[in-house]
């Protein structure tokens, strides 16, 4: 599945409102919800209904929408996306905005949005160039990242790259812009030594 048949379908099933929440904080995930919740002056919880009610049609369409990104394939073929990543991506600025988006801006290109995190053991994402648009495998700036992840590179703000999991996320507490609520310390599910089912 390409981004052109996930845009196609975004375009089709999602109402106005449901269509600009979803390519504003889930394709590819750039704007935190009480941001973009401000920004259209509604209510964090209003975005996150019309989000939750995005992403039930677009899996009706669609089936699990996630794109996944072989890598492997890209690295075996040498193809142009992974050369021009091994080429410039080292020097490349990556600028982490949420838990799963990236800005990733080559020294001779514009600045690109993109969303990488792993779903039952494969890499999926997505990216807002042309070249991942257009083709079937990773764009160079996706293919970036899975490089900088290997090797360790830093991001902008001097953080490791690293590729979350989005099953494990799924039953963790998160802020809007995608960042994980850490437990505090001796947290096990319990309140006041009860467990939480039986409250």
């Amino acid at each position: 599945m390409t981004f052109a048949e996930v845009d196609d379908a975004v375009a089709r099933v999602l109402t106005d409102a449901e269509r600009e929440a979803f390519r504003a904080c889930r394709a590819p995930g750039s704007m935190p919800v009480r941001e973009f919740a401000r920004v259209t002056e509604r209510s964090p919880g209003t975005v996150g209904n019309l989000l939750r009610r995005a992403d039930d049609k677009l899996t009706d369409e669609l089936g699990d929408y996630a794109l996944p990104l072989d890598f492997l394939t890209e690295r075996d073929d040498q193809t142009g996306s992974w050369r021009r990543a091994v080429e410039d991506g080292g020097d490349a600025d990556l600028d982490s905005l949420n838990r799963y988006g990236w800005r990733v801006e080559f020294p001779d290109g514009e600045p690109h949005l993109c969303a990488i995190g792993t779903e039952r053991g494969a890499r999926v994402g997505w990216c807002d160039c042309k070249g991942f648009e257009y083709s079937d495998g990773p764009c160079a700036h996706l293919c970036t990242l899975r490089q900088a992840e290997v090797v360790a590179p830093e991001s902008v703000e001097g953080d490791s790259i690293d590729v979350p999991d989005t099953e494990a996320d799924a039953d963790r507490a998160m802020t809007d812009g995608g960042e994980v609520v850490e437990a505090a310390a001796g947290a096990d599910g319990r309140t006041f030594g009860r467990p939480e089912g039986s409250l």
